[in-house]
């Protein structure tokens, strides 16, 4: 993985992927990238890429495949670049090299279902790394086709 530039597979639209490069992301508070090792390809991406994307469709949480995109939300990797403090399953730190897997459902913890049962797949607005962001707009890369 380059300091400068990174290659990820781009979606760009129902029946179209490319290779493309993106500027190595500036790594935020309290943010981690990763060596991306292996990701999965499901239902949800060949749906996307057949252009039939509704995720969640008919609650409140429903949102539409987004183009372009770098999909892969099931994913396993190494963690190659830390700023913060993140904590595996046991409670222990986690460091540069150790092998994760992540939750790609990223939860509002304010709606209704995130304060009465458990957020996910019910919050209400739920966005999923490698589905809900476009790689046109930093931080670019957020699925593990990448």
């Amino acid at each position: 993985m380059s300091k400068d530039r990174v290659k990820a597979v781009v979606m760009v639209e129902p029946g179209r992927v490319e290779v493309q490069e993106f500027p190595y992301p500036d790594i935020e508070k309290n943010a981690m990238v990763m060596k991306i090792e292996m990701a999965g390809i499901c239902g949800t991406d060949k749906h996307t890429y057949k252009g039939q994307m509704i995720l969640y469709g008919g609650t409140e949480a429903e949102q539409r495949g987004v183009f372009p995109c770098v999909k892969g939300h099931e994913v396993v990797g190494y963690v190659h670049e830390i700023n913060g403090t993140y904590l595996d399953a046991d409670g222990v730190p986690l460091k540069v090299g150790d092998r994760v897997t992540v939750c790609p459902n990223i939860i509002c913890k304010t709606c209704w279902y995130c304060r009465h049962v458990y957020g996910w797949p019910y919050c209400a607005n739920n966005r999923t790394y490698g589905v809900y962001f476009r790689s046109d707009q930093p931080p670019h890369i957020t699925g593990g086709w990448s």
